[in-house]
């Protein structure tokens, strides 16, 4: 019986229930419980690019790679797409610094250190050049940005007005019941 009120409860679901959920919905949870919401990694905003030390006009790159100049980001993302082995350019998402950290050549073991001195660098191997830009960062522990969590607060929204409404339909079937004494 159990299965059988579950897969009616899924269908009511899947064919009554509105999953629309406003963005004022998402900030105001947001605001109301941000202390729950601490990093648990480095996070930051910028570019990675890795690309063969023998690619050509590596001086041009050198100016692109962290500029805010839109045909510079064009000719960069160009550059990247004939050049680049692996690159990461949209600077306005924030990524796990240590997803890029583990690609470099030599860890860097004090992140925070390196997110707050570095805006651009560059480092090398045998055979490759790393770029790294920083537009921003957030340092472990500190309150997590609200882009970073918005899917995390759409689910838990969601999940709540599902409970809302199954609770709603049950409590609807039982009045109904009682009101036919069944």
């Amino acid at each position: 019986s159990s299965l059988l009120i579950y897969a009616y409860q899924q269908e009511l679901l899947n064919q009554n229930f509105d999953t629309t959920i406003f963005l004022s919905e998402i900030e105001d949870y947001y605001e109301q419980y941000k202390d729950a919401f601490k990093l648990s990694k480095n996070i930051f905003q910028g570019r990675f690019i890795v690309v063969d030390k023998s690619a050509p006009d590596l001086r041009l790159l050198n100016k692109w790679y962290k500029s805010d100049n839109i045909k510079s980001i064009e000719k960069l993302v160009d550059y990247c797409q004939q050049f680049a082995k692996e690159y990461y350019l949209p600077d306005s998402n924030w990524k796990y610094f240590s997803d890029i950290n583990n690609r470099l050549p030599n860890l860097i073991t004090e992140e925070e250190h390196f997110l707050q001195r570095a805006k651009g660098v560059w480092l090398e191997d045998e055979i490759y050049r790393y770029y790294i830009y920083i537009k921003d960062y957030q340092i472990k522990g500190s309150i997590s940005p609200l882009a970073v969590e918005k899917e995390k607060i759409k689910n838990i929204l969601l999940n709540k007005k599902k409970i809302e409404y199954l609770k709603q339909l049950e409590d609807e079937l039982y009045q109904n019941a009682l009101s036919k004494k069944k």
